[in-house]
């Protein structure tokens, strides 16, 4: 029984020194427990806050947008104003770098190739998403390619491998150099391009151009080895 008391008595001494060693390292550390409970909730009120307004921003820059291309067909000019104020307010965004590219579009519909080109070389430089940059810079080969073909293949030349539109780029560079009487560099961007899977209309272009540069061999020469047809 003696045992018993005397276990009894070791817990309760035990509990007790714990209980005060507690209470010390509270006492000792409760500002740095504080503050770090209060930055952890003040940095998740920070982050959900700092979500929301993106959320916002980006449902009312698609608001906007929409708006613009609305307005764009309704009245070309007032569509071109609207388009502007997408860009001065979302410029930094996708929904502004798309507005853009619209303007673009329509300043070049209008006639107004200078203007087009302004907007176009500064989407290239600006754009975050390669896709757009690619695109502008196909755009703005495409708006000099009659009046200065060296700063048309420029602005190609810098649409990258990788890019979805390297081969428009391609056939491009072929293209020049087919008008400036050199077949073999014409032949060999067009089989490049045949190379990179084209889309399915400018892939029926490039056939058709090596067809006519360099014969039936030449288009089987340029097509990949999934899209021949086998000898009989």
């Amino acid at each position: 029984m003696a045992q018993v008391d005397d276990q009894h008595i070791f817990d309760e001494v035990d509990e007790r020194l714990h209980h005060d060693r507690m209470h010390e390292l509270w006492l000792a550390y409760r500002g740095w427990l504080i503050g770090g409970l209060v930055a952890f909730f003040g940095a998740l009120i920070t982050y959900v806050g700092v979500r929301d307004y993106r959320q916002s921003q980006a449902n009312a820059a698609s608001d906007a947008y929409r708006a613009a291309l609305s307005q764009l067909q309704a009245d070309p000019a007032k569509g071109q104003d609207a388009l502007l104020q997408v860009i001065g307010e979302h410029a930094g965004d996708g929904y502004g770098q798309l507005a853009r590219l619209q303007l673009a579009a329509a300043l070049m519909a209008d006639k107004k190739n200078d203007e087009a080109l302004h907007q176009l070389e500064t989407l290239a430089n600006e754009a975050s998403d390669p896709a757009l940059r690619s695109l502008a810079l196909l755009n703005a080969a495409y708006a000099v390619v009659d009046s200065d073909i060296n700063k048309a293949l420029g602005y190609a030349n810098r649409i990258e491998e990788a890019s979805a539109y390297r081969a428009h780029a391609l056939e491009l560079m072929g293209l020049a150099a087919q008008k400036g009487g050199d077949t073999q560099q014409a032949l060999a961007r067009y089989a490049e391009a045949m190379k990179k899977g084209p889309p399915a209309g400018l892939r029926d272009r490039l056939a058709l151009r090596l067809e006519r540069l360099g014969g039936a061999e030449a288009l089987k020469n340029a097509l990949p080895s999934a899209q021949q047809v086998p000898a009989e």
